[in-house]
């Protein structure tokens, strides 16, 4: 069994409805329609424009 890593790049600018705990899903599909777990994490949308993550890196526009 091998295995090969990929990554994708999610944009998402949340509303004001959308401000305190969130928690995003995902899966991968490959070409094959086999399916990976399910991965979930939880984070918090907040409008001070503090980090809430011990070194992420707060990207601004």
């Amino acid at each position: 069994n091998t295995s090969t890593l990929y990554s994708v790049s999610l944009t998402w600018t949340p509303t004001t409805n959308q401000i305190g705990s969130q928690i995003l899903c995902t899966v991968a599909i490959d070409s094959q329609n086999v399916q990976s777990n399910q991965y979930c994490m939880a984070f918090v949308v907040s409008t001070s424009g503090t980090q809430t993550c011990p070194g992420e890196v707060l990207e601004t526009s």
